[in-house]
């Protein structure tokens, strides 16, 4: 057999710790249960998670169109969200042409936001080209509410049915508060 080299021995330890180093963080996140039910203030803590994500999001993407509005060098008069819906953003200008620049470069810049429910487009139809005003489209067509009350959770069953609770709470989304769907 050939003498090992003192450069081999080297590179096989680099390679041996920077394998171990890259395999750790999975074998964390694997050895927490997967399988153990949620608790409710635990749900209660997603749950609000999400309602600050979901808002932080609202405020990125005023802050990606104010910044692709200096990249193309329009100053717009207004950012601002639709109050009547949440999924649309209000992009107001002195003037038509740009306006017209900034409806012309939105689809594709906007499609090109990495994170998909971050990503915009404009709302409706191209035929008002005259207009001062730009409507874009979020991926998210919700806003969700700055009071946290509403956040809860539900308790679930073992035998995967869903109790009159979940029921009520999804019809409390959807609207349908009628007490046939309800199940009762």
């Amino acid at each position: 057999m050939q003498k090992q080299k003192r450069w081999q021995f080297v590179l096989i330890l680099a390679v041996t710790a920077l394998t171990i180093y890259n395999i750790l963080p999975t074998i964390f996140f694997y050895t927490k249960p997967l399988n153990s039910p949620i608790n409710e203030s635990r749900g209660n803590k997603i749950s609000i998670d999400i309602i600050h994500r979901m808002n932080k999001l609202e405020q990125d993407s005023i802050q990606w169109i104010k910044s692709f509005c200096n990249l193309l060098q329009v100053k717009p008069k207004a950012i601002e969200i639709d109050p009547n819906d949440p999924g649309i953003i209000k992009v107001s200008f002195a003037e038509t042409n740009h306006a017209q620049t900034f409806a012309h470069f939105l689809p594709r810049a906007g499609s090109l936001i990495p994170f998909v429910p971050a990503q915009l487009s404009l709302y409706g139809d191209d035929t008002q080209t005259a207009s001062k005003l730009v409507k874009v489209q979020r991926k998210i067509p919700v806003g969700a509410p700055r009071d946290l009350r509403f956040a809860r959770a539900v308790p679930g069953h073992p035998d995967r049915e869903p109790c009159r609770a979940h029921a009520a709470l999804v019809c409390a989304i959807a609207g349908c508060c009628r007490d046939d769907h309800l199940g009762g």
